[in-house]
């Protein structure tokens, strides 16, 4: 419990450190900022409820607030358009933006599904086959019910596997089998539970510790045409669409941290995903 604080408690010093420094050293040799702008950027939520209850969960309040931020204020994106534009089929605006929410779990529905659909905002969820078909509970918040994935479908959710069980890829000691069932099992057992394609994947953790080229071959090789990590970073129209990169939102965010994580504030973050495993949090390994 005191290294969880500890390490919770650091990461917050970290992050302001970080985006404070990014937002002086903006103004003072970037003027308004433009050249932050580039590529696309993939937010990371979490859970959304009234009263967070972790670093990973947002408030209704301030979800509604940075929602409203990016309608006004950015290109939204879907992985729809992300995997046509790496396809070179299409353009995008430098510095759009993309919603995801992984873990699936029941505040997406109940509090981010009436303000993503308010401020029109393209988004996707990853949903843990294993959480959704047992109804079971991820750091005690209920995950989403099928028949509620259905719903945020219609209403322009895109759809994604977070693997069968959650555990890391590649931390775990899985063998061929095991990894396959994580990847290409989670698909085939979304697509005929919610009787809808499966084509995106989200890493668990999705940091270099849970990623390598093992797991990047077995999703590959389980269908999936795009798949996200938990790296800090933008995407370049070169990069590895299995290998996306994305930026966390954290409870503990202002808005104008917020603002400053959509122009790079966070992607010096990267370092602590490749390297500083202490300031990451506990992996489920089984």
């Amino acid at each position: 419990m005191m290294r969880e604080k500890i390490r919770s408690e650091a990461k917050r010093a970290s992050r302001a450190l970080l985006t404070t420094s990014h937002r002086y050293l903006r103004q003072l040799f970037a003027g308004d900022g433009a050249r932050t702008l580039q590529g696309v950027r993939i937010l990371t939520y979490h859970d959304v409820r009234p009263v967070p209850r972790n670093d990973w969960s947002v408030s209704v309040c301030k979800f509604a607030q940075q929602m409203r931020f990016l309608a006004d204020h950015h290109t939204l994106v879907s992985l729809d358009d992300i995997l046509a534009w790496l396809a070179c089929k299409c353009d995008i605006a430098e510095g759009a933006i993309a919603v995801t929410f992984d873990d699936g779990l029941q505040g997406v529905f109940n509090y981010a599904l009436p303000v993503v659909e308010q401020y029109r905002i393209p988004a996707t969820v990853f949903v843990v086959e294993e959480s959704t078909l047992k109804s079971k509970t991820w750091d005690g918040e209920p995950a989403l019910s099928p028949d509620q994935i259905r719903v945020m479908a219609k209403h322009g959710f895109l759809v994604g596997s977070h693997g069968r069980t959650h555990v890391s890829l590649a931390a775990s000691a899985l063998n061929r089998e095991m990894l396959a069932a994580e990847t290409a099992g989670s698909r085939t057992g979304l697509e005929n539970l919610l009787a809808m394609p499966i084509r995106y994947f989200a890493y668990p953790y999705g940091t270099k510790r849970d990623v390598n080229a093992l797991v990047v071959a077995a999703v590959q090789d389980a269908g999936y045409q795009l798949a996200l990590t938990s790296v800090h970073g933008n995407n370049g129209s070169a990069q590895d669409p299995l290998q996306l990169k994305r930026v966390k939102v954290e409870r503990m965010d202002s808005l104008s941290t917020y603002a400053e994580l959509l122009r790079g504030g966070m992607d010096q973050w990267a370092w602590i995903d490749n390297h500083a495993t202490w300031l990451q949090s506990t992996r489920r390994t089984q």
